[in-house]
């Protein structure tokens, strides 16, 4: 009888070992755990992170396992759906391209929490990690772009990477394993919906999923049978969530080809489908080099984004009345970017909302649909600005690679001084420095149920 997709990934999870794999994907992995834990701290200090601590208060009993930031130890389960909110607050958090996909807020909450139940070495927990995006990454590029359309991706595929990442830090067998995928699959959830009126719930996704994929390989451990064929079953997961997929994709080259090497560091707090229409931005601002802002604006008739559908469905909010809606807005983050610069964590403050210099820009700002970008829009991100100018003439910039994509690598200096500009929102500069290095020495801890202890 021919294995299941879900044993096969067992039997990849199983055999996940940090110490034996190529010195670029344990690196790229420890900088992703870095990457991570900087977008939790910074989650910590919002709104959002208020409302929600109030909420869950009475469940945060003592445990094991760290809310990073509050530094409180509570029950696994909790300490998963926590730290996987608080990392997707601030859309700073890694991501990746092809599979429209959030890898490291889900994959690392359930990863980190096993860590610390069970007490194992740096390289287990890497080895989770490593098991954990691999899965995730591949389940979600095997049914998007079809799913991407009503589905959270991060919701609902994060389940399955979180189970595998959990599930390898537990040390649980491949039959396990394959069980706790089918029991993931059935708690995958997360629709586009909230995104009409700008409610909080993204991050609810992101820490559902890092929860549920958690409980799954815990309820595996003590013999909790989960579906065999929830991928590829009729009722299964992929039928039911994507109008089209391709169920090879899930298991080509698998042991052979790292995924995680494709994951996009995130160099600005806002949607993915903002970022090269960012990049764009500011190398027009650049080729206009206008002495102020009022300058900028005397310049400007009329600008043209051209970039892909999905973009302009994901992130076209015309009048972004909050935060939350700014950061998916391509009009305001071009805009803002055309007249200060590359967007920091206050470029979305309620006060920035209200500049009335970037309203003005907006106005002048129509987003296009190109044919040329929608027949590549998986493998890349091209982004081209024309901006007419009221002396006649136009410019033009196009970003092909988001800043941050493999393609376009960010400095390991600027994901250093990113770590440091969000981790200093909780913690003291001395120790974001501290929790820097020890990140990227994260395979020489001998307990990681004492990793945080200092």
């Amino acid at each position: 009888m021919a294995q299941t997709i879900s044993q096969t990934l067992g039997e990849f999870i199983d055999q996940v070992d940090a110490r034996q794999l190529d010195s670029q994907v344990v690196e790229k992995t420890k900088l992703l755990f870095a990457d991570w834990l900087a977008s939790t701290l910074a989650g910590c200090d919002s709104d959002i992170a208020k409302i929600a601590f109030a909420g869950l208060n009475d469940d945060l009993l003592p445990g094991r396992c760290t809310i990073v930031g509050a530094w409180r130890r509570v029950a696994p389960l909790m300490a998963a759906l926590v730290n996987g909110m608080m990392t997707h607050i601030w859309e700073f958090d890694d991501t990746h391209r092809n599979s429209l996909y959030h890898p490291g807020a889900v994959t690392i909450p359930a990863a980190v929490a096993a860590a610390e139940q069970r007490g194992v070495d740096g390289y287990d927990f890497l080895s989770g990690l490593i098991a954990g995006y691999e899965v995730g990454i591949r389940v979600a590029d095997a049914i998007n772009p079809a799913h991407y359309r009503y589905w959270h991706t991060t919701g609902t595929v994060g389940t399955f990477g979180a189970a595998a990442a959990a599930g390898r830090v537990m040390r649980l067998n491949r039959q396990q394993l394959a069980h706790a995928l089918g029991n993931a699959g059935s708690q995958a959830a997360g629709l586009w919906q909230f995104q009409n009126d700008g409610a909080m719930t993204k991050p609810l996704h992101s820490g559902k999923a890092a929860m549920n994929g958690l409980l799954a390989a815990m309820l595996s451990a003590q013999g909790f049978t989960g579906a065999a064929e929830i991928f590829e079953g009729d009722q299964g997961f992929c039928r039911a969530t994507a109008s089209e997929y391709q169920l090879d994709a899930i298991t080509a080259d698998l042991g052979k080809r790292y995924r995680i090497l494709e994951v996009t560091h995130k160099m600005y707090p806002s949607c993915g489908h903002t970022h090269t229409p960012i990049d764009a931005a500011l190398a027009l601002r650049d080729q206009l080099n206008a002495p102020s802002a009022d300058a900028l604006i005397r310049q400007l008739s009329r600008i043209q984004v051209m970039t892909n559908a999905v973009a302009i469905r994901v992130a076209g909010t015309r009048n972004p009345r909050t935060e939350y809606e700014a950061k998916f807005s391509i009009p305001y983050c071009v805009a803002h970017s055309l007249l200060y610069g590359a967007p920091l964590l206050n470029a979305f403050d309620a006060a920035v909302l209200r500049d009335p210099m970037i309203a003005q820009v907006m106005q002048k700002i129509e987003l296009i649909v190109a044919p040329e970008f929608e027949q590549v829009f998986r493998e890349k991100r091209p982004t081209e600005i024309r901006a007419e100018l009221n002396d006649g003439q136009t410019a033009r910039a196009r970003v092909e690679y988001r800043r941050g994509d493999p393609e376009n690598p960010a400095p390991l200096a600027a994901i250093r001084d990113k770590f440091l500009e969000l981790a200093r929102k909780t913690v003291s500069r001395e120790m974001a420095e501290q929790l820097w290095d020890k990140c990227l020495s994260v395979d020489q801890a001998r307990d990681m149920s004492r990793f945080w202890a200092d």
